[in-house]
């Protein structure tokens, strides 16, 4: 079984987010306070490491790329981070819910293919992430 390899989506970066068991991410709190989040690689897998007492539930957390320090978040929706998934020869790009307590997330498949995990996802308008999705830069970064 091949594994899932998780990538920072913004230029000139494109790092592994994942290099061992767990995808490494930087994240900021509403209070302004900055540490790591570890998250699981298994989509739809909602189980976070992080410092107790970081994150209040429902707040809504700023994510960025450990590596660049860009921000991940959707500038068209700002309740969802996104990273790029490379899994065997497929590539995606998966959105997930920044906030703590919503479990949502959405895999956006250069090939189309869309699917959609977790309780909150009724909740959520994935066709504005879908239309407005790019895979620009994706193939020369990841490679297959």
């Amino acid at each position: 079984m091949p594994k899932r390899k998780f990538f920072c989506p913004n230029r000139g970066c494109h790092a592994n987010l994942n290099p061992g068991t767990k995808i490494v991410l930087k994240a900021r709190n509403e209070n302004g306070k900055e540490g790591i989040i570890l998250l699981s690689p298994q989509v739809g897998n909602y189980t976070v490491f992080m410092e107790e007492d970081f994150l209040c539930d429902e707040e809504r957390v700023r994510l960025f790329c450990p590596v660049c320090g860009e921000s991940l978040l959707v500038v068209d929706d700002d309740r969802f981070a996104h990273v790029w998934m490379r899994y065997g020869e497929s590539q995606a790009v998966v959105y997930f819910s920044r906030v703590k307590g919503e479990h949502a997330t959405f895999v956006i498949a250069t090939s189309g293919d869309t699917r959609a995990f977790g309780p909150d996802v009724d909740s959520l308008d994935i066709e504005d992430l879908a239309a407005t999705t790019s895979f620009k830069g994706m193939k020369n970064s990841l490679g297959a």
